[in-house]
């Protein structure tokens, strides 16, 4: 049974094409999380999370933790804990604590790139407090690695957490103009976990953070909605709910003022609740103003906080560049601050069940 439930994350240790020698699953113990904490200036703390299928079918969370100055010794430091060797194959998280992120983390996410075991999907976290703490919860019956990946997952796909993997994050690392983002975790207690917001780098470093409440507004800059929801109050204390939202959006320069910039926001959705007696046409007009104005306040205020704190998640420079010949990095960074940049919102109800 051990052989089946866990074949899927070894797939890599089985079938890779040559570059990797490949392992009987029982004689190994397959990492399926990972997270570092900053204890001093030049030194660190790896944890590493294995899953253990028992025989009554239940799922046993395990953790290797090391200590270390080099990335390079803290793995091979943990394996003197274990009875069997540490694999890489079936890992699906990895968490920095939010000490540990501002002072960089490629290093650490370049030696999970080069490891051809892993794969480019798994998710990358920064967390608000440590991660050897957070991975040490229990969160459930199927394993702390799946409840934190499917945690993040499901949010990616129905909430207001953009898209985001390693393979998404060092795209958007190495390319110019545009600064990285990611998801960041709170341990609210040892049984539950919450997805607190969002951390922006500069570069590779930790440098600001959004909050929950914001993800919706950041999502919308930086990524598209194929569902979601959007809660927004109205006149003579009515509420709204807008459900399957989707949403896109693009850039326009200026044709005559090349530092004023338009990020058009399209979305579109379906009202699922109103604490009104009827909803009519007036009051759908209503809702779609309200949720527009909402918008472009909202993410208005976003932008200008990126450009005082000097950081591009959204990809402005990025877009610049594919807009401007001869394209000047430096002298894009210079001028950042100073771009006018303006939010059109479009929001359209498309359904409303019954109208009178």
């Amino acid at each position: 049974m051990k052989i089946v439930r866990l074949f899927f994350f070894c797939a890599p240790l089985l079938f890779s094409a040559g570059c990797v020698e490949p392992e009987i699953i029982d004689d190994v113990n397959i990492i399926v999380g990972a997270g570092f904490d900053k204890i001093e200036e030049d030194r660190f703390i790896g944890t590493y999370l294995v899953q253990d299928y028992l025989p009554d079918q239940s799922i046993q969370n395990i953790t290797y933790i090391s200590e270390s100055t080099l990335r390079r010794s803290v793995l091979s430091d943990a394996q003197k804990q274990s009875s069997e060797p540490l694999v890489t194959g079936g890992i699906r998280i990895v968490v920095f604590e939010e000490k540990f992120a501002e002072n960089g983390i490629i290093d650490f996410i370049d030696a999970f790139q080069r490891d051809a075991t892993v794969g480019s999907r798994i998710f990358l976290t920064t967390s608000s407090g440590s991660a050897q703490e957070l991975l040490k919860g229990e969160y459930g019956s199927r394993g702390n690695g799946n409840y934190l990946y499917n945690l993040l997952s499901h949010n990616i796909n129905d909430r207001d957490i953009p898209e985001s993997n390693l393979h998404l994050f060092l795209h958007d690392f190495y390319q110019e103009g545009k600064d990285v983002y990611l998801p960041q975790l709170h341990q609210k207690s040892k049984k539950q976990i919450e997805i607190s917001g969002m951390t922006i780098f500069k570069d590779d470093s930790a440098v600001d953070f959004i909050e929950k409440d914001d993800m919706f507004y950041f999502k919308l800059l930086v990524d598209k909605y194929s569902s979601g929801y959007f809660n927004v109050d109205l006149s003579k204390d009515n509420e709204a709910s807008v459900h399957s939202i989707s949403s896109k959006h693009h850039f326009k320069i200026d044709d005559n003022d090349p530092d004023k910039l338009t990020i058009h926001i399209n979305v579109t959705g379906i009202v699922k609740e109103f604490t009104g007696d009827k909803l009519t046409k007036q009051i759908v007009k209503e809702i779609e103003k309200a949720v527009n104005d909402k918008i472009e306040k909202e993410c208005t205020k976003l932008v200008q906080r990126f450009q005082e704190k000097d950081t591009d998640p959204i990809g402005i420079g990025k877009y610049y560049r594919t807009q401007t010949r001869g394209f000047d990095l430096k002298k894009f960074k210079d001028n950042y601050a100073n771009i006018d940049i303006s939010i059109a919102a479009d929001v359209t109800i498309e359904e409303t069940g019954v109208i009178d």
